[in-house]
């Protein structure tokens, strides 16, 4: 119960910052794609994949605006996006979001850093996942 009300207690307070940031900045401002980032990493702690990905996209939206093409932001967005998908047992896009997730860290960091190791190894669980036809609770499914 505890966890539920500290749950509501922080959507509350960055729905306030985000009517706040939205009141002050233009849509394609960073600070509001960081606020779009927390409310969405919120909304996956109680696993509700689809109203984390829309956050998600709002913030990746505001990010291709703003920000150049491999601005590591943008890696850890496409990651995001993947676990939310992955968590909707959308796989498949899943796969194609955190590609993207590990070619930009790995153009922006290089082969050997540890995002695009940590990017890398969740597209083979992926892949993997995808191969055995496994859904995230464990259960097969055909």
């Amino acid at each position: 119960m505890k966890n539920k009300k500290l749950f509501g207690d922080a959507i509350q307070y960055y729905q306030l910052a985000l009517e706040n940031e939205l009141n002050h900045y233009p849509f394609y401002h960073l600070s509001i794609a960081n606020t779009y980032t927390k409310i969405g990493e919120i909304f996956s702690q109680p696993e509700d994949y689809t109203r984390s990905l829309s956050y998600f996209d709002k913030v990746l939206k505001i990010q291709k605006k703003i920000l150049s093409p491999n601005h590591s932001l943008l890696a850890i967005t496409n990651y995001n996006i993947a676990k939310a998908l992955a968590g909707l047992c959308e796989y498949k896009k899943s796969i194609e979001y955190a590609s993207q997730a590990v070619n930009i860290a790995r153009h922006t960091f290089g082969s050997n850093h540890e995002n695009v190791q940590l990017y890398e190894n969740y597209v083979k669980k992926l892949r993997r996942r995808t191969l055995i036809n496994v859904v995230p609770n464990g259960a097969v499914y055909e």
